[in-house]
């Protein structure tokens, strides 16, 4: 019985569910059609809001209405007999399953009658079983609903599609009925201004447009008011109407027969309204600046104390005054003109500050506009002294140069040179500083040593004092001390060449080779000049005049190049390609005779003229290509090998350092944790140097990977670039530089044992590269001999330029620990040298280098230096700091690890 019933349950919910789906897709239909009605008949009548609000209701009662009538029809044919009934036609059965259902219902029999009973029960039950519910209750049912909705939808698209506005206009009046949905038109209206805000008593333009057609007669409504004011025509279908007096809130929209725009709000303003603020700073006179005039910037007003600051408010409304508020501060009042009002402070006091407006009625603007006040501090000045260097040497005849640079922030009233002579009391030079007081000022002049009749070992000192404008009191600043000490001619030279050995030697030879372009240049010249000239015609005085200059400069330079020849150079090659200055220094003087004689001869025409000058000129010219050849194209070619040489030269050297600090680590080497205030202090010292010798090495194999790609484009030099690039790669790839960290790391643990083994472990690693560092010195020394110039006279030069600049093999000791062969050539490059080195020596202008010292213009006004022994008063109170600026990371460190050091010495104390 559980099962007959079952299926019969089962197939009356599927009646119920079809039914139910059948009166939900024909009441959707129904509805939909109810409010299609509903808009048509509001698209032609105009209906109210009410009666578009009762198409809603009456679309959901359709709905409703049909949904539940056919739920009712499908449960008046879901009966037991009804359902037994349907299964018996759809399975054939001539009513066995209806009366199964039947005697399932009926009371139960006894005997033979119970037994026939329950055998029909069980057959109906397998029949039912047989029948699938689809077929007594089929889904083909809900076909017409279905196609009768999607048919609805498609209607609905459709409409959307080919009149989108309509559709929308009258969807948005059926669903939102109190909504502002002015009913459709064809005639689609552009208002202007729409919702407006109008200051209370003003009145306003309202413009009107049309899109879709043209009207006849438009119409202002005013809806709160039901007043009507006639729209202007313009022409072209625009409109036009004045609403004078605004003096309450209303609403308005435009009409005209067959159509309506939106409504818009106009709102009234009562109160001022800040429309603008804009500022005039005026800095203080003392800085020399131009006020500011114009919006408030956006950080703020800023300013120095005692600036005048100028707000000016603008208002929609007539103005009395208004106010400027400090936060928990001051108050200024501003007084009105018109629509603006004006207000003035001058700032003492940083916050923020808000200002307010009040019209002639004494009304308060409601909006305020603030901003911050910032003060400026007027910081000390900054001086710097570029020439001299802090440390530098001069030789007692040059002119030293004095160079400074001087900052403030708003003004340089004084600048001073102080200069004393072996530690006599300093003397103050002023220095001319611009009435204007300019923020920045570079004074230059040069100071005549050789009027001091100074010796060798006397000490000058130098430093300079800047001061600012600030009208409080003037604040100063001086910088460091420069020392210059005094040496000799040849300990100036050995310096020199211990700086720029390589330089040196190629500079001598390019001064003659530029003397010699230099006299080619004038002897063109001249020649131009002659030919410009009657070719038949006599020579003139003034060409006579200009032949004897010539000539008279041809045997200066002659005189000069001489000089330079018998200015011997350490060097091998020096002495092998000096006879080259000579040769050169012969031709000159012929050709200063052959001009002499030019300008002599009488008489003699144009035309000759120009054709000795023509022979003078090749005769110059082949000198030239021959010094070039013989001279400087040997001297370039070293001089592009030499700093790989040098390279080799630097690695030996950082070897020898490396293994110089093992020797001394050994020491500690059984020592895993120290404790000794002292010995801490000394390990301090030694991680310092180890990461000197780390630092350095990272250094030399960028320098050698430059120098390898620097070197010329020869095949004979493709071997030397290929060594070189593999040596520095080979390096780079070593644990070298892991190994040294590892032993910087451990020294800065106080780790004796560690460090020790770290620091063995890269000199090992660093032996092992030796010989190929040797193999590369063989290789570049090798490719010098391409060169006949080199081959023949290049002796022991390469030794010669490592010695000077003091990376021979007889350097290695001496030089004390942490600052390795560094302290040689590369320190003098952080010094200043000043001297009368021959011009072949001058060829570089570097920090400190003087060009012949004999003085120049001073671009800063001209200072007396030339007292030496003046005696100035003590100056008192000196800064020690050249300007509050931030300290760079690497002299941070540097501070750290000297407190560090000093701790560790005190130890616990």
């Amino acid at each position: 019985m559980n099962t007959l019933s079952d299926r019969l349950n089962a197939l009356r919910r599927r009646l119920l569910r079809l039914g139910l789906a059948g009166g939900a897709a024909w009441g959707a239909v129904a509805a939909v059609g109810v409010l299609v009605l509903w808009m048509w008949a509001d698209l032609g009548l105009e209906l109210s809001s009410p009666a578009r609000a009762a198409a809603r209701w009456v679309a959901l009662v359709t709905l409703a209405g049909m949904s539940i009538w056919f739920l009712l029809q499908a449960v008046r044919f879901a009966t037991t007999a009804h359902l037994a009934r349907k299964l018996d036609e759809a399975a054939g059965t001539q009513g066995q399953i209806l009366t199964g259902v039947d005697l399932a219902a009926a009371p139960a029999g006894e005997g033979v009658t119970a037994g026939l009973a329950s055998m029909a029960v069980k057959r109906a039950e397998s029949l039912v079983r047989q029948v699938e519910p689809a077929k007594v209750a089929p889904a083909s049912s809900l076909r017409k609903p279905a196609i009768a909705a999607a048919l609805t939808v498609a209607a609905i698209l459709l409409v959307f599609i080919f009149a989108p506005r309509l559709a929308a206009t009258q969807l948005a009046r059926i669903f939102d009925p109190y909504g502002d949905h002015p009913p459709y038109s064809r005639v689609q209206f552009i208002v202007e201004p729409g919702d407006v805000s109008v200051i209370y008593g003003a009145g306003f333009d309202i413009r009107m447009s049309t899109e879709g057609g043209l009207v006849e007669k438009a119409d202002i409504v005013l809806v709160d008011t039901g007043v009507t004011l006639p729209m202007f025509d313009e022409g072209g279908g625009k409109w036009r109407a004045t609403i004078a007096s605004v003096t309450e809130q209303s609403r308005y929209f435009v009409r005209s027969p067959g159509s309506a725009s939106n409504r818009y709000t106009v709102s009234v303003i009562t109160i001022p309204k800040l429309e603008n603020v804009r500022v005039r700073i005026s800095p203080p006179a003392y800085t020399h600046r131009p006020p500011f005039d114009g919006p408030v910037p956006q950080a703020g007003i800023v300013g120095l104390p005692g600036t005048k600051v100028e707000l000016f408010a603008r208002s929609n409304r007539p103005l009395s005054g208004g106010v400027i508020q400090y936060e928990a501060g001051p108050r200024f009042e501003m007084t009105g003109s018109g629509q603006e009002a004006l207000g003035s402070f001058t700032l003492d006091t940083p916050g923020k500050i808000t200002l307010r407006v009040t019209d002639t009625a004494g009304q308060s603007s409601a909006d305020s506009f603030s901003t911050t006040i910032t003060l400026l501090k007027d910081e000390r000045p900054f001086v710097r002294m570029m020439q001299p260097v802090a440390q530098s040497f001069a030789t007692p005849s040059t002119s030293l140069p004095i160079d400074l640079i001087a900052e403030d922030d708003f003004g340089i009233s004084r600048l001073q040179v102080f200069r004393s002579l072996n530690d006599s009391r300093p003397l103050p030079m002023e220095v001319p500083v611009s009435p204007e007081q300019p923020t920045r000022l570079h004074g230059q002049d040069m100071l005549p040593l050789a009027a001091f009749d100074l010796k060798p070992g006397d000490v000058i000192k130098l430093f300079a004092r800047v001061e600012d404008n600030d009208p409080a009191g003037a604040k100063g600043t001086e910088c460091p001390v420069a020392v210059v000490r005094i040496i000799s001619e040849e300990d100036f030279k050995r310096m020199i060449l211990t700086r720029e050995g390589m330089e040196t030697l190629q500079s001598k030879y390019a001064q003659a080779q530029r003397r010699m372009e230099a006299l080619a240049e004038e002897i063109r010249k001249l020649k131009e000049e002659v030919d410009k000239a009657d070719k038949d015609g006599p020579l003139s005085d003034e060409l006579r005049k200009k032949l004897e200059d010539l000539a008279q400069r041809m045997e200066q330079e002659a005189a000069a190049v001489e000089n330079e020849a018998k200015d011997d150079l350490p060097f091998d090659l020096d002495k092998a390609l000096k006879e080259h200055l000579d040769e050169v220094a012969k031709k000159m003087r012929e050709a200063a005779k052959q001009a002499s004689k030019m300008a002599q001869k009488n008489p003699q025409k144009n035309g000759e003229a120009s054709e000795e000058l023509e022979k003078l000129a090749a005769q110059l010219a082949g000198q030239k290509e021959e010094f070039r050849r013989e001279a400087m194209e040997p001297l370039e070619h070293l001089a592009k090998i030499f700093p790989l040489l040098e390279d080799e030269a630097r690695f030996i050297r950082l070897y020898e350092m490396q293994k110089d600090l093992v020797e001394r680590l050994a020491s500690i080497k059984t020592q895993d944790h120290i404790d000794d205030p002292k010995e801490k202090a000394r390990m301090r010292d030694l991680e310092e140097e180890q990461r000197a010798l780390r630092e350095e090495l990272k250094r030399l194999l960028d320098d050698i990977e430059q120098h390898a790609r620097e070197l010329p484009d020869d095949p004979r030099l493709d071997e030397l670039r290929k060594m070189a690039m593999n040596f520095a790669q080979a390096v780079r790839e070593s644990p070298a530089e892991d190994r040294m960290l590892d032993a910087e790391l451990a020294l800065n643990e106080f780790d004796g044992k560690k460090a020790y083994a770290g620091a063995l472990a890269a000199q090992e690693i660093l032996s092992q590269f030796i010989s190929r560092c040797q193999a590369m010195e063989g290789e570049g020394k090798a490719c010098l001999k391409f060169q006949p110039g080199l081959s023949s006279g290049m002796g022991n030069t390469v030794q010669q330029l490592l010695d000077a600049a003091g990376l021979g093999k007889g350097n290695s000791q001496g030089d004390g620990s942490g600052g390795g062969y560094s302290t040689r050539r590369s320190s003098l490059r952080n010094v200043g040298l000043y001297g009368k080195a021959s011009a072949s020596r001058s060829a570089r202008s570097g920090a400190g280098h003087s060009d012949g010292g004999t003085g120049g213009e001073s671009r800063g006004g001209h200072t007396d230096l030339t007292d030496p022994a003046g005696v100035a008063e003590e100056v008192h109170g000196r800064a020690t700091g050249e300007s509050d600026v931030a300290v760079p990371l690497k002299y941070k460190r540097r501070v750290g690890d000297y407190f560090r050091r000093v701790a560790d010495e005190i130890g616990e104390k």
